[in-house]
C-alpha cells in the first residue's frame, strides 16, 4: 500500500485530521493501517500549491515517489460542481485534489497524465474528509482503474502571472515564487533593489548567500526551496519588516 501526504489548511486541527484518517482507513480493503502524513498550509492555494511542489521535489529526490500519493486540500468553500483531479507525475507519484485556483500550478511541468473524477453534490455542508476518502483509498491501494475517470488536458490548470509570497516559515523567512534566474542579467550580487509586498516597500540587497552578513540592510537571495541550480528567492527573517503579510500576497519587484 502506498503512503499518503496531505497538504491542507485543516491539518493543524487534530479532530479534522483524525476524522480524515478514520475515513480513509475505513475504505481501505487491506488490513494494514495507511501511513498518512499531514502538512499544514494556509487557506491560500498559492501556499498549498507551492508547498506541494517542494514536497514532491523532495520525495522525487530522496524518497519513493512511485509509492506516494499526495492529496492537496485547498478547495471551493461552496458549490455543488467540483472538479477533482488525479494526476500521475513523470516520476510515478500521484497527486489528487480539486483543480482549484493554483493547487496544481507549480507541479504542472511534472505532470505525465491528468484525469478528472466527476462528483455532483446536493448538500451544502461539504467536507473533503467525507467525500474524497474513498477515492484516495483506491489510489493508495493502486485501484484507480476501478474509478470512472475522464482524461483531461493540463491546459485546464491555471498558471500564475506575477510573483507571490509562496510561504512564510516558522522563522519568519519569506520564500517567494521568484526564481533566481529572473534577476540574473538585470542585477548583480550586491545591488540594491526595491520590493513591495502588500503595499509596503522595502529596499533589499541581492546576495548570493542569504546567510551572508549585510550591515543595516535587508537582503534577498537564493534559498532552499526550488531547484538546486535555480532556487526561489528568499527574504530571511523579513516578516517583521512587513505588517500583516501572508502567503499568497502579490510581490512587486522591478525586473
Amino acid at each position: 500500500m502506498k503512503k499518503l501526504i496531505v497538504i491542507t489548511d485543516w491539518a493543524k486541527d487534530n479532530i479534522y485530521s483524525q476524522e480524515f484518517q478514520i475515513s480513509v482507513d475505513g475504505y481501505i480493503k487491506d488490513s494494514l493501517i495507511p501511513n498518512i502524513n499531514f502538512i499544514s498550509a494556509t487557506t491560500s492555494s498559492i501556499n498549498s500549491g507551492f508547498l506541494l511542489e517542494q514536497i514532491v521535489r523532495t520525495e522525487e529526490r530522496l524518497g519513493r515517489p512511485g509509492n506516494t500519493v499526495f492529496f492537496i486540500g485547498s478547495e471551493m468553500k461552496d458549490g455543488n460542481q467540483r472538479s477533482f483531479y488525479i494526476l500521475r507525475l513523470k516520476s510515478g507519484a500521484i497527486v489528487c485534489g480539486e483543480n482549484y485556483q493554483y493547487n496544481f500550478t507549480f507541479i504542472k511541468p511534472k505532470i505525465d497524465e491528468a484525469f478528472s473524477y466527476s462528483l455532483e453534490l446536493s448538500m451544502t455542508n461539504f467536507t473533503s474528509r467525507d467525500y474524497y476518502a474513498r477515492i484516495i483509498a483506491h489510489l493508495l491501494e493502486s485501484m484507480e482503474d476501478d474509478l470512472e475517470l475522464d482524461e483531461v488536458h493540463t491546459n485546464t490548470i491555471l498558471e500564475t502571472s506575477g510573483f507571490y509570497v509562496g510561504h512564510i516559515d516558522s522563522f519568519g523567512n519569506i520564500i517567494t515564487t521568484i526564481n533566481e534566474s529572473k534577476l540574473k542579467g538585470k542585477y548583480e550580487y550586491g545591488d540594491n533593489l526595491e520590493i513591495e509586498i502588500n503595499r509596503q516597500r522595502s529596499k533589499v540587497v541581492f546576495v548570493k548567500n542569504i546567510y551572508q552578513k549585510i550591515d543595516h540592510s535587508s537582503k534577498i537571495g537564493p534559498g532552499s526551496f526550488g531547484l538546486f541550480d535555480d532556487s526561489y528567492l528568499e527574504l530571511p527573517s523579513a516578516k517583521t519588516q512587513f505588517d500583516e503579510i501572508k502567503s499568497g500576497d502579490l510581490i512587486d519587484i522591478k525586473i
